[in-house]
């Protein structure tokens, strides 16, 4: 095969019930997740050996996910085999959009296919399982509840959202940081709401956009605006443009602003055109990976 072109989608978090620190330190969690049009490429090429480059040279390391990922997936199935990994950003990094997974994903099908070893999905998400808890919806996309530490997936009916905001302020939250803030905050991470997502589950069988639009929580939310105000201003200067709806997505920064019937989600990017924030214009998608171009 000569070259690989894979997109990598951007993950959002409808809806993110947080419970108690376990002894590892992780937490079980309850989420909402859907796959949106913001995407990275990937690009897989001949090589010796496994080589990884990215348009971000911060992120031209040996500890990338998307070098774990080519080197579990290389350990378990393709012994020998090489690839040169080059990674186009687009999702912007510490924003709580699962850009490392979804690249980690990418890697994983791009490589499974680039290589031509035999390995089901069930294995793939053995593999992501390993690497990271939100690489296993991203295999796949889509929309889905995940549980357990992120990953047990289970698909949900496909949702219409229309085209809809992220905003990503300047500033970035690393997942470990905002955790560690919501222990604080919430006395050792004690919730003990983790199962009240059932009534929310409603909204998405079938699929309602009004309903899914009301049910919008996020426990982390509180935490990621405790480390970084800006969030909080930025969603009520949304609101005052005519959003519907505004809400950190997983561990923040980055925010998601649902337009509402008197505003689309162009005009609310050019009313906060001049606040110091990124917006991407996007709508949900079906994959987390999707195959653009061999040959």
């Amino acid at each position: 095969m000569g070259v690989l072109s894979l997109s990598a989608q951007a993950k959002v978090n409808l809806f993110l019930a947080v419970g108690e620190r376990m002894p590892t330190g992780y937490h079980q969690i309850q989420t909402v997740l859907q796959s949106v049009s913001l995407a990275d490429e990937l690009i897989i090429s001949p090589a010796s050996d496994i080589t990884f480059t990215c348009d971000d040279q911060s992120l031209s390391q040996e500890a990338n996910l998307v070098v774990r990922a080519a080197h579990a997936l290389r350990e378990r199935c393709a012994p020998g085999q090489g690839a040169a990994l080059y990674l186009k950003k687009k999702i912007p990094v510490g924003a709580g959009l699962g850009g490392g997974s979804a690249d980690a994903a990418a890697a994983l099908v791009g490589l499974a296919d680039f290589w031509d070893v035999n390995v089901s999905l069930e294995e793939l998400r053995e593999i992501a399982a390993g690497l990271g808890a939100d690489i296993p919806f991203c295999l796949t996309g889509g929309t889905a509840m995940a549980t357990g530490l992120g990953e047990k997936i289970k698909p949900l009916p496909d949702l219409e959202l229309g085209e809809f905001l992220i905003v990503k302020p300047h500033g970035s939250l690393s997942t470990a940081q905002v955790y560690r803030e919501w222990d604080r905050i919430s006395r050792g991470g004690r919730s003990g709401q983790i199962n009240r997502s059932g009534p929310r589950l409603k909204a998405f069988d079938p699929p309602q956009r009004a309903a899914v639009i009301k049910s919008l929580d996020n426990d982390l939310e509180r935490a990621a605006q405790s480390l970084l105000p800006e969030i909080q201003a930025i969603r009520e200067k949304a609101l005052h443009f005519g959003a519907e709806a505004a809400m950190v997505t997983g561990s923040g920064s980055a925010i998601m602003v649902f337009p509402s019937t008197n505003i689309d989600a162009q005009g609310l990017a050019l009313a906060l055109a001049a606040e110091p924030v990124t917006t991407f214009v996007v709508h949900a998608v079906r994959d987390g990976v999707v195959v653009n171009d061999a040959n």
